[in-house]
C-alpha cells in the first residue's frame, strides 16, 4: 500500500494538479480521509492478496480462471450492446 500512497502524494503535489490541490485542501479533514481510503482500497486489496493468500495450496485451475474471464467478457459485451441499442 505504500506504493499507492507514494503515487497519490506525487500526483497530488504535481504542479499540474494545483487546482485540485486547492479544492482538496478546502475540504474538511474527514472528507480528505474518506477520499484517500477510497483511493487506497485497490492497493490494500493487492497487499492482502500478496501477503495473506496462500497460492501454493490453492486448488484453482486454469479452467476456473478462464471461466471468470469469459463470464466477465460476456457481461461487459451484453452491457455494451444494450447501451448501443438504447442510444
Amino acid at each position: 500500500m505504500e506504493s499507492g500512497r507514494f503515487l497519490w502524494n506525487v500526483w497530488l503535489n504535481d504542479p499540474r494538479n494545483e487546482e485540485f490541490m486547492r479544492l482538496y485542501q478546502s475540504k474538511p479533514e474527514g472528507t480528505r480521509i474518506k477520499l484517500e481510503m477510497h483511493l487506497m482500497q485497490p492497493f490494500r486489496l493487492m497487499d492482502e492478496i500478496t501477503q495473506e493468500w496462500d497460492f501454493d495450496t490453492a486448488s484453482v485451475s486454469v479452467y476456473q480462471y478462464t471461466s471468470f474471464l469469459v463470464r466477465r467478457f460476456f457481461l461487459m459485451s451484453a452491457a455494451l450492446r444494450v447501451s448501443i441499442a438504447h442510444n
